[in-house]
């Protein structure tokens, strides 16, 4: 019996041969049959023959895209692109001890869920000198680390095809580095420095100031000497404006971040073509002003107010706006996985955010270590969650990587607030109550186009008590024989329907009518079931 499927990376690029592993109880000799699909299409089919207990079978090259690999009853997806950057699914570790120099299970079953970007949190020696210089350390909050341990992540990353990523806090430096220089630090208006729990000092990283250099020269070495591919760029949110202590004038930080993003890139492309370079956001500020910077992402790490699920759809939004070439990243931390409360309250809280996250067109930072998923700003107190939830986890990550052309590609236009239920009666919904803005109580609708597709996304709130998104949840009431009616010019293909919370989020064709409109005709089809998150897509044929 097949116990389990995945590919030997999280990700290809084009021209890659496409690995599959199989793992079984037994090397029985009985035939199965592979098949390979691109949404609806069967692109491959090939037979085989269970020779061993762990076996790799080679699939081919493929070309750029999303597909479906099914065995009997087990699923996978994997992913083909010209480049990393074109879909950065992010992930974090954060532990660094002894047990760790030989564990391999975390980063293993991040390639299940296709993460290609891992964050190393916290791994450093200090904020301001971050290479260990010897094999045991201890960090700034007193944990003893293994530099071995980081270095054997790093390599068991690049053998999964991640890229793993150095944090690094921009302006961050212990006090044996600004005792020494405290004219380089950032103070406030009454003379007082700055500073994060009275640890870590907060540096001026204004160009004429020598902690801009330092702390380049610190990030540069995290690839030469480390072996990381990027780093990402973080910091707190506050002071959002400061005094300089070397010339006593006011700092900018909003002016300042995107001279210091745009020169760690320059440096960091000196030393690996591919450096990764991403800055966080802190609730979306100064979003304006590093979007169009040299870094290979928006990142946003979520707070208050930005609570409800609308909100998290707007960030994405804008972002997109914004910077429509980069890929949307939100960290979004489920507080609930910290919570003393049923796992199905964390569990359902966790999907319906991935839902919105997802059907929106953003990447979640959300799971990392083994079975771990982000509840705070801290990595290191992340949560855990049940090895039960693991399967519907890769339900989801299997489903925006092989729909990802309906959910990432970037001349899909947003129509929800325009088309959904709208005055003029272009998208039509009947059997629930519904809105494009996330009402607690409705079946929120995600509706977007391009010439090639019309997709809609359902996020089912009904019996939700409330719209906010970090608070746990009972599962929604399960919706059923939903009708729509959409009005569409071109000539339609198929209408399917897909949702990862329904037999691995195969795609089904839906059978559809030509009905009678007041604008003409439109096509009538029923959605057969909401869960948590489905999807439809209607083809349009090519010759349109």
């Amino acid at each position: 019996m097949i116990l389990d499927i995945y590919c030997d990376k999280c990700q290809y690029l084009l021209g890659d041969k496409i690995g599959l592993i199989i793992e079984s109880n037994e090397a029985n000799y009985d035939k199965y049959s592979i098949s390979v699909k691109h949404l609806n299409i069967e692109i491959l089919r090939k037979e085989i023959v269970i020779k061993d207990k762990i076996m790799m079978v080679e699939l081919g090259e493929f070309g750029i895209g999303g597909y479906e690999v099914c065995i009997g009853n087990k699923y996978t997806a994997f992913d083909v692109v010209n480049n990393t950057k074109d879909s950065l699914r992010y992930g974090f570790l954060s532990e660094f001890y002894e047990r760790d120099i030989v564990d391999v299970d975390d980063i293993k079953q991040l390639n299940k869920y296709h993460i290609n970007i891992v964050q190393f949190y916290d791994w450093m020696y200090r904020h301001h000198d971050l290479i260990p210089k010897e094999n045991v350390f201890v960090d700034p909050l007193g944990r003893k680390l293994y530099k071995s341990a980081i270095d054997n992540k790093i390599k068991l990353c690049h053998k999964y095809g991640m890229k793993a990523i150095a944090y690094g806090a921009v302006y961050g430096a212990e006090k044996e580095y600004f005792e020494k220089f405290p004219e380089q630090l950032l103070y406030k208006n009454t003379g007082e420095k700055f500073d994060l729990i009275d640890i870590i000092g907060i540096m001026n990283i204004s160009a004429n100031c020598p902690w801009h250099k330092h702390i380049i020269e610190e990030f540069k070495k995290a690839l030469t000497e480390m072996d990381f591919d990027g780093i990402h760029l973080d910091q707190y949110g506050f002071p959002k404006t400061a005094i300089s202590g070397i010339d006593n004038k006011v700092v900018y930080l909003n002016e300042a971040f995107p001279k210091l993003i745009n020169a760690t890139k320059r440096e960091l492309e000196k030393i690996k073509d591919e450096s990764i370079v991403i800055f966080n956001c802190v609730n979306n500020w100064p979003i304006e002003d590093v979007a169009k910077t040299e870094q290979d992402a928006i990142y946003i790490e979520v707070w208050e107010p930005n609570d409800k699920y609308w909100h998290l759809a707007n960030l994405i939004k804008n972002a997109r706006i914004i910077a429509s070439n980069k890929n949307v990243i939100l960290a979004a931390y489920i507080h609930p996985f910290n919570e003393a409360i049923d796992n199905s309250l964390k569990e359902t809280a966790a999907l319906l955010t991935m839902a919105v996250i997802f059907s929106n067109g953003g990447y979640h930072l959300m799971l990392g270590e083994k079975n771990g998923a982000l509840a705070e700003a801290y990595y290191v107190n992340y949560g855990k969650y049940r090895t039960e939830f693991e399967n519907i986890l890769r339900s989801y990550y299997d489903f925006i990587v092989k729909y990802k052309e309906l959910l990432y590609s970037s001349d899909l236009e947003d129509i929800s607030m325009t088309y959904a239920n709208g005055i003029n009666g272009e998208v039509i919904f009947k059997g629930s109550n519904f809105s494009s803005d996330y009402k607690k109580d409705t079946v929120s609708v995600v509706l977007k186009q391009n010439k090639r597709f019309k997709v809609i996304n359902f996020i089912n709130l009904i019996g939700i008590e409330d719209e906010l998104w970090n608070k746990g949840k009972n599962s929604p009431i399960i919706q059923k024989d939903i009708l729509c009616t959409y009005i569409i010019n071109e000539e339609v293909e198929g209408v399917y329907f897909a949702s990862p919370d329904i037999e691995n989020g195969i795609t089904k064709q839906l059978p559809f009518n030509i009905v009678s409109h007041s604008q003409g005709n439109a096509i009538e089809f029923i959605i057969p079931q909401i869960n948590i998150w489905s999807m439809v897509y209607i083809k349009i044929r090519k010759d349109n």
